[in-house]
């Protein structure tokens, strides 16, 4: 089955509105009901988060930098990034989707 590329399509429209984040007070709340304000500030959350995840990731495999062990080793990491890579690519279609006048809310 192809993967759907259009972050616009229906499908990912829905996908990331539908998508829960949970606030660091323990509120849910689905994307497309969250205020712009708020939206915006989580993309830039995530944006952060990931960055420090990516540097931090990034030090453990140099600090284990060893020619008997293959690049790419598993840190530990990969799942909390993978989770925030989600996140944020819904934040980002939701985000975009609130700018386009002609995709329907």
């Amino acid at each position: 089955m192809p993967q759907d590329t259009d972050p616009l399509s229906p499908a990912r429209i829905e996908e990331a509105r539908s998508f829960v984040w949970t606030t660091s007070e323990g509120e849910r709340i689905r994307l497309g009901d969250m205020h712009g304000d708020h939206l915006k500030n989580l993309e830039k959350f995530l944006g952060r988060r990931l960055e420090s995840l990516h540097d931090r990731q990034e030090q453990i495999e140099l600090d284990h930098l060893d020619p008997q062990v293959p690049l790419g080793m598993f840190t530990g990491l990969e799942e909390p990034i993978e989770r925030l890579e989600t996140a944020l690519g819904h934040v980002r279609v939701e985000a975009l989707r609130r700018t386009r006048a002609d995709v329907p809310a």
